[in-house]
């Protein structure tokens, strides 16, 4: 048993046969590095999206949106949403 453990240990400190790599512990070093690889790229993303919503929705109260409302009158406003209130 003691016998076993010691070798298993001591392959854990030698290298890898990839070469490139320094011990078994890189594997968790590298998988960390992708995992958060991923969460920057999503946070990237979601950050383009935020900003791209917010300059749709800025740049549409800018917008002079004619609504006729349900008793027929017309309405002139600013509101993105204006076109709900019918």
């Amino acid at each position: 048993m003691l016998r076993r453990t010691a070798r298993r240990l001591g392959h854990q400190l030698i290298k890898e046969p990839m070469g490139h790599e320094e011990t078994t512990f890189s594997r968790g070093n590298r998988t960390r590095s992708n995992a958060l690889q991923h969460m920057y790229g999503l946070a990237g993303f979601c950050g383009v999206g935020c900003i791209l919503a917010l300059f749709s929705f800025v740049s549409a109260q800018r917008r002079v949106q004619t609504t006729i409302l349900a008793d027929g009158a017309i309405s002139k406003g600013t509101c993105p949403t204006k076109w709900w209130n019918f």
